[in-house]
């Protein structure tokens, strides 16, 4: 495998992590696989990984549900988005949290806290989803 030394997308380096799910939602197969393998070989963030693996999977989901029967409607599983959303939400939380420890606002600490509890609870329910499918 090949080092990658630019990053697939232009100014990617640069993007707050709380904008990288509009910026992945653009990507086609090819993009993703080159951004997830620049990100493994720089800045190797797990939550940015986790963010570019499931959009990879919903991708596959959407080509072979095109590829088959359309089921209510042919709209794509809506199980990845949701994951992706929680994600993002768990990053608001963590960076509101670390934004009250950096100025000592015990309000926004705790708004941070309670944004990833609710992050977490909907993850749980994905989770419990998908163990049905």
């Amino acid at each position: 495998m090949a080092l990658i030394q630019k990053p697939p997308v232009v100014g990617y380096d640069e993007v707050a992590v709380m904008r990288l799910p509009r910026l992945i939602k653009r990507l086609d197969e090819v993009g993703l696989a080159a951004t997830l393998e620049y990100e493994a070989t720089h800045a190797d963030r797990p939550i940015v990984k986790r963010m570019l693996t499931l959009r990879m999977m919903q991708l596959a989901a959407e080509t072979e549900h095109s590829h088959s029967a359309p089921i209510d409607g042919g709209r794509p599983p809506m199980g990845t988005d949701h994951k992706i959303k929680n994600t993002g939400e768990d990053l608001k939380g963590k960076a509101k949290e670390a934004y009250g420890d950096a100025t000592d606002d015990e309000s926004t600490r705790a708004e941070g806290k309670a944004d990833q509890a609710k992050s977490d609870l909907k993850q749980a329910g994905e989770n419990v989803k998908d163990a049905f499918k």
